[in-house]
């Protein structure tokens, strides 16, 4: 839905599952322990930053 059709409407909170808690830090680490590894063996991780390619050597 957009901004006009959520306009004096609560959003409703649901329980966060148990599955979920902690999901989103453990995404984040394994996506900094995935570049780390492919910088260690290709020397560069290309990423998209300000509409251009870059290839990061660092984590």
């Amino acid at each position: 839905m957009n901004e006009q059709h959520m306009e004096g409407k609560k959003a409703k909170k649901r329980p966060r599952s148990k599955d979920f808690i902690g999901a989103e830090a453990a995404l984040r680490r394994a996506a900094v322990k995935a570049r780390r590894r492919a910088i260690e063996t290709t020397g560069s991780v290309p990423t998209w930053k300000d509409g251009k390619i870059v290839y990061e050597t660092e984590v």
